[in-house]
């Protein structure tokens, strides 16, 4: 099988671009996979934003989020006391 210049083995797997209703003909089980990728990608979202909105926190407050200092030594404690 050739693509472009480049030789394909038929033997090993490879990624095809498909609709999912080609993949997967139950409307059902489309669906719920649908609403998964989607549930998946706004928590990855929602969970990005709120480590930005923490880092920056940290930075305007200059306190050390994720320990003691690369010295060992931290002037600051964070929330727990530590």
């Amino acid at each position: 099988m050739n693509v472009g210049n480049e030789m394909v083995d038929p033997n090993r797997p490879y990624t095809v671009g498909c609709r999912l209703a080609h993949l997967v003909p139950d409307r059902t089980h489309a669906a719920a996979i649908e609403d998964a990728v989607t549930r998946v990608h706004r928590t990855t979202f929602l969970a990005t934003e709120l480590a930005n909105l923490l880092g920056s926190t940290a930075i305007e407050t200059e306190r050390p989020t994720l320990g003691p200092t690369s010295s060992g030594s931290s002037k600051a404690k964070g929330p727990y006391g530590r």
